[in-house]
């Protein structure tokens, strides 16, 4: 991982991506609550309050704990082993499509307040699916500060909100605010439970910080408590009132409950506000759909490089070096729910509620035994315990009383563990054949030793190495450049050197990195070729692989690490899309490079 990613997420930086996430809640939940418990709704959201801040507190832990993130499957393999990690990845997968499924259309109908949309609405969702999966599928760059200022910019939009409606209530307003805030008496208990189990979408998204552990400065315990006390102070102040005066001031009204809050803005601020609800809101909506993305592929990624999937799932596209596999994955299946569902909220809203409330479910009560484990049976480990009851609680009220949605979610989980058992065992070798592909674990096994036309190193291993060979020259390569090759023996040899460090960049798209990823199939066979031709030459040549979402900025930093005084490339042979996507490379490695370091580029 690159050192300027590991500088940029601080607590404040890591606190926007998460909201950016979470935030996406208050569009869509006021609505589907109020479908399902009525006026109560905000009442609801705020007794769930409670849990929410304890679990926040136990996805802290988490981030800090693991470093390579993974959240739920790393938790829940690392309490009860691999198997119940891989359900907790397929719960995960299931809380993604539902992302997925739900932001986009959430999106379209805020949208749809602006430019009617009508009987297009739900084409226009599938579009826009099929295009974020188009983008992932070239490697879309998502920026985690571009994800921070969009979520900033709609975190603003909300308050605004909050204070122009709020100063333009009277006593009896408010009274009726609070009452919706406050009003939970003379309530049935099964009624209590519904309303319980459903409130707990108003703080989907936890799971996204455990995500960021690899990106985040050290020491990562502080870091991820500041970034979610932040976010649990940030979702505290918006969305239960938000809730309440959508609830208490615009039920009545007959408006859209799926778009509340543009209504409310609209209602109190008129058509400049309504206008700044729809564009941020959009915009939070678009980012959470696409982050789901990114999240539900890199879970298949990892999942197949535990053997839990077929391995052709995480082959790379050779040309742009994404998963497409997993990807198509990634967006069909949620494209194919939001047709089954017509884009009905409540439907999908109940159905994202058994991944979401699954996987807290098993991230709780896998780090409660890791505590218990570990000796912690104190204070901390009791209110643990007590956070796990209350998300399971809510998690089997609504596997009772939402039948569709069980059935939706069980047969999702069957299906699941019955491809990962199967893979395990061997069932569909024939199908589908073996991709081969290293471990993070294997890569750095195989750069123990002296680097071979076999072996690749990672860039610490190759630092470590620099007492013994220390190359002054850095070639960076994408492909075999037989050209670039000779300008770097007639460097090395007119130097009177015989050592050449050879580095080759996996470009991970989006803002997360994949767990337990290693050198994928094009970085082994250009390594490989290069070595082989440099053996013939009599140069002893260090191969290092590295993975990083700028290509640029991580040659750079191998460039510093490595005390090289030269770095030579080759010029870009990639197509303009991959440029306006994904950037240019040489751009950003000369932004980066030091003064002191050349750049040498070989036509």
């Amino acid at each position: 991982m690159e050192k300027t990613d590991l500088s940029r997420l601080g607590s404040t930086l890591c606190w926007a991506v998460v909201f950016a996430d979470i935030g996406t809640s208050v569009y869509y939940v006021p609505g589907i609550l109020q479908g399902q418990v009525g006026a109560l709704a905000p009442a609801f959201v705020l007794l769930t309050s409670l849990g929410f801040i304890l679990l926040a507190a136990k996805y802290a832990e988490i981030a800090a704990r693991y470093s390579d993130g993974g959240g739920v499957v790393a938790v829940a393999s690392d309490a009860f082993g691999p198997f119940i990690g891989c359900l907790g990845g397929i719960l995960i997968t299931i809380d993604y499509f539902l992302t997925i499924a739900i932001s986009s259309v959430s999106g379209f109908q805020y949208l749809d307040h602006l430019i009617p949309l009508g009987g297009l609405l739900e084409p226009a969702v599938i579009l826009a699916l099929l295009f974020l999966g188009l983008l992932n599928w070239v490697g879309i760059k998502e920026s985690a500060r571009t994800s921070a200022i969009v979520a900033i910019a709609a975190l603003v939009v909300d308050l605004i909100v909050l204070g122009i409606t709020g100063a333009q209530l009277d006593r009896a307003q408010w009274s009726l605010v609070f009452e919706s805030l406050v009003g939970l008496r003379n309530i049935s208990l099964v009624h209590g439970l519904v309303g319980f189990g459903s409130a707990w979408l108003a703080f989907s998204g936890l799971e996204s910080i455990s995500q960021l552990s690899p990106a985040m400065m050290e020491p990562r315990s502080k870091v991820a408590r500041r970034a979610m006390s932040l976010v649990v102070l940030s979702v505290l102040v918006t969305v239960p009132l938000l809730t309440a005066f959508s609830i208490a001031l615009l039920a009545a009204q007959k408006v859209n409950p799926d778009r509340f809050v543009s209504e409310l803005g609209f209602a109190y601020g008129g058509m400049p506000l309504q206008v700044a609800v729809v564009v941020t809101a959009g915009s939070l909506l678009l980012f959470a759909s696409n982050t789901a993305i990114i999240g539900a592929y890199h879970v298949f990624v990892a999942l197949a490089r535990k053997g839990y999937m077929p391995a052709r799932v995480a082959a790379l596209n050779r040309k742009f070096g994404t998963p497409h596999t997993a990807i198509g994955i990634a967006v069909l299946v949620p494209l194919a729910i939001v047709v089954a569902t017509r884009g009905r909220m409540d439907l999908l809203g109940d159905m994202y509620a058994f991944g979401l409330l699954g996987a807290f479910c098993l991230s709780s009560i896998g780090l409660d035994r890791i505590r218990w484990i570990e000796g912690r049976r104190g204070l901390v480990a009791w209110i643990g315990f007590a956070t796990t009851l209350m998300v399971f609680t809510a998690w089997t009220t609504n596997l009772f009383v939402k039948g569709l949605a069980t059935a939706f979610g069980v047969i999702a989980t069957v299906i699941g563990m019955g491809v990962a058992v199967g893979t395990r065992r061997g069932w569909f070798d024939r199908i589908i054949g073996a991709v081969p592909y290293f471990t993070a674990e294997e890569a750095e096994t195989m750069a123990a030793q002296l680097p071979t036309a076999a072996r690749i190193v990672t860039l610490p291993e190759a630092v470590n190495l620099l007492p013994l060979y220390r190359p002054s020259t850095l070639v960076a390569v994408r492909g075999p450049n037989p050209r670039l090759l000779r300008e770097a023996l007639l460097r090395v040899r007119g130097r009177g050197e015989s050592i050449l460090a050879i580095l080759y960049v996996d470009e991970i798209p989006g803002p997360f990195y994949p767990s337990l990823i290693g050198p994928s199939e094009e970085a082994r066979e250009v390594l490989g070729k290069m070595v082989r031709a440099l053996d013939k030459e009599e140069i002893q040549v260090i191969p290092i692989w590295r993975m990083g979402h700028d290509a640029g900025t991580s040659i750079a930093g191998a460039a510093v690490d490595l005390g090289v005084d030269a770095v030579m490339v080759g010029t870009s042979q990639r197509s303009a899309l991959w440029h306006l996507v994904r950037g240019d490379v040489l751009r950003k490695l000369l932004r980066a490079l030091p003064e002191s370091i050349r750049l040498v580029i070989c036509n």
